[in-house]
């Protein structure tokens, strides 16, 4: 399976530099690790757009192959047993990925709205943090910090001592309800993916103008079924030889359901996920609804003629409901939960050469809390996206 994705990524490239005029290059579900780069994405998944065919005269075909990689670290924000959320003794852990999918678009109406289905999967394996356990002399370092000789110095818990001594003795974690994904061998899952797009929008890096709608289907085989409904908005308030002032607000819903849903799909669609300043996957519920809304400076000079500023500040305000993730099922109680979030922030970015941006992001909580700090209402985050 690891050879199939690295051999599709690699045909992919190649293909693509042959028909580089008509190949388009994304990255996306881009992860982190704390201690590793600083919060640089440590895995991601690369999608190669090929648009060189037409079905329909007029109107725009394409199909996309991505594949991706990688090494990152996440949150246990839930009781494995029960699923109430935690408000301490929070549970880091390392995940290695592989990742791969396919999709097809076609628009309709001179390119008005596209309709997109495809599938996509996803191979992780769960293992213990890069920070020490606990144990043989408490305080410890971590491993990279004990390489340099210095640092603060952190305990974390292993994966059989958090989810306790029966499952440490069985030395499995195949029987966690509440976190599917986290088995002994690595846990492989598919989905497949059908939604349309209104296509009125035109967004760049120094202005956002006009108006976009995509709505996103999602099965999986006996683990989750759901949806996603996002529009957006955007207007230039002020244009001169200086500067850009754009607006944009967001609005989204999202209603994700099932026996088990992986932390995967919690970082992508959970209300953390969508407010910013919030962990990604904390407020894990059924459902959500959450405003973003934008006002974004961008400089119309260029650093060494290569890297453009823009300062953005942010109101973000979401609405949680329904059940946590992964409860109501195979036995484990319903665990609700109805919760207003706000976050008030700013985003100082840069964009390197056209291709890539690096930032830094600080927010504010009004409403919330930061799962895996929950006595502080400022947070701040790097940002980088391509």
């Amino acid at each position: 399976m690891k050879k199939l994705v690295v051999i599709t990524l690699i045909l992919t490239v190649c293909i693509a530099g042959v028909f580089a005029g008509n190949f388009k290059f994304s990255l996306r579900d881009t992860e982190n690790h704390s201690e590793i780069l600083f919060g640089i994405p440590t895995a991601g998944t690369l999608g190669v757009e090929y648009d060189g065919f037409t079905l329909m005269e007029g109107n725009r075909s394409a199909v996309k192959v991505s594949a991706g990689a990688g090494y990152a670290q996440r949150f246990l924000l839930q009781d494995p047993d029960t699923g109430e959320p935690l408000k301490s003794q929070i549970q880091i852990y390392d995940t290695v990925q592989f990742r791969w999918g396919l999709e097809f678009s076609q628009g309709f109406s001179n390119d008005l709205y596209t309709l997109f289905a495809g599938y996509e999967g996803r191979w992780e394996k769960a293992r213990d943090s890069i920070l020490l356990p606990d144990g043989g002399g408490f305080p410890r370092k971590t491993n990279i910090e004990r390489w340099r000789g210095e640092g603060p110095k952190q305990k974390v818990v292993t994966f059989e001592d958090w989810f306790g001594t029966e499952m440490a003795a069985a030395s499995t974690r195949e029987n966690t309800k509440i976190y599917p994904d986290i088995g002994k061998d690595g846990k492989l899952f598919h989905m497949a993916v059908l939604g349309g797009r209104l296509n009125l929008i035109n967004e760049s890096f120094d202005r956002v103008s006009g108006y976009t709608a995509t709505l996103k289907g999602m099965f999986s085989p006996s683990c989750f079924y759901g949806f996603n409904l996002t529009g957006k908005g955007g207007w230039v308030l002020l244009e001169n030889n200086a500067f850009t002032l754009s607006a944009a607000d967001t609005v989204s819903l999202t209603y994700i359901d099932g026996d088990a849903v992986p932390v995967y799909i919690q970082k992508q669609y959970s209300a953390g996920a969508a407010v910013r300043g919030l962990v990604y996957n904390s407020y894990n519920t059924t459902g959500s609804v959450v405003n973003r809304a934008d006002l974004r400076l961008a400089f119309n000079y260029k650093i060494f003629n290569r890297i453009q500023p823009r300062i953005t500040l942010f109101f973000d305000n979401g609405y949680v409901f329904g059940k946590y993730f992964n409860t109501g099922h195979n036995g484990i109680a319903e665990v609700r939960e109805n919760k207003v979030l706000s976050t008030l922030g700013a985003q100082a970015e840069f964009r390197f050469f056209n291709l890539f941006t690096l930032g830094i992001q600080g927010a504010t909580l009004i409403s919330g809390e930061y799962a895996t700090r929950p006595d502080t209402q400022l947070q701040f985050k790097v940002l980088f996206s391509m």
